[in-house]
């Protein structure tokens, strides 16, 4: 007989809740041991799993003190031939930012970086905030001479803190415009827990029922996860399918959160 599961991911101060069903030999051993997750090993940002490890990844990392900067090319001086050189070519990048910060006894820089683009490659990057941002830019170069544009400033939170412009760096694109991410090897794992039966059928049933978007929902998710706030999380909050019945998916934000 099919039992329900609930998954609690965490990435700084988010934790994402997925409640879902298992069939009975899938159960877990009820204990909640917070663990690591897995990096998916595909890292096309089309596909689902990469998408929201990254979210959290994100958000496990970097905090209002770090850089979001964006590298594109010049095509007078530089332009990638395929999206392999552009890896290479940010890559590079990266290389001499840790060489520079090893000279002045700094440790390396943590990063996430996501590639994108057809014609005009760019890179999306996060990155630590304990140097000038004049620095970055002025290492964008090859053989010396720079070879595109940047644009940096200090990650802007909000009131669900660094969760839009993950977001953001993990929209779903079409098809033919891939997004492929990679990042330092110095950066935190999210977690996660998970429990069975912490609510039977019937109650996800009726759960499911209320409207995502009336008051309701809200106030109801927020008694159940006192010490957090109801935020916004991409994609469907409530699916279905004959398969594996019910699933919902919610995304919240602690009220008080770390100081950075």
């Amino acid at each position: 007989m099919p039992k329900t599961r609930e998954k609690r991911s965490f990435g700084g101060d988010v934790m994402d809740v997925d409640i879902f069903q298992v069939s009975d030999h899938a159960r877990c051993d009820g204990r909640r041991h917070r663990k690591k997750m897995t990096k998916p090993s595909q890292r096309n940002l089309n596909d689902k799993n990469a998408r929201h490890y990254l979210q959290l990844l994100t958000l496990a990392n970097f905090t209002e003190k770090d850089y979001y900067i964006t590298f594109s090319y010049n095509p007078d001086v530089y332009k990638p031939d395929s999206r392999d050189d552009a890896q290479r070519e940010i890559s590079n990048y990266f290389s001499r930012v840790n060489y520079y910060r090893k000279k002045h006894s700094l440790s390396n820089a943590k990063y996430i970086v996501v590639t994108e683009g057809r014609r005009n490659l760019h890179h999306h990057v996060l990155i630590s905030g304990d140097i000038d941002r004049d620095i970055y830019e002025r290492l964008w170069t090859k053989n010396g001479k720079a070879i595109g544009y940047v644009t940096a400033r200090r990650i802007q939170f909000d009131d669900a803190g660094l969760t839009k412009l993950a977001n953001y760096l993990t929209k779903e694109q079409k098809p033919d415009n891939v997004r492929r991410w990679t990042s330092s090897l110095n950066l935190k794992k999210p977690t996660y827990t998970d429990a069975d039966d912490q609510y039977t059928l019937r109650e996800v049933d009726k759960l499911a029922r209320i409207p995502p978007d009336c008051e309701a929902w809200r106030k109801t998710w927020e008694r159940k996860y006192k010490d957090y706030r109801l935020i916004e999380r991409p994609g469907e909050p409530v699916t279905y399918n004959d398969m594996t019945g019910w699933g919902i998916h919610l995304r919240f934000i602690k009220k008080e959160r770390k100081k950075c």
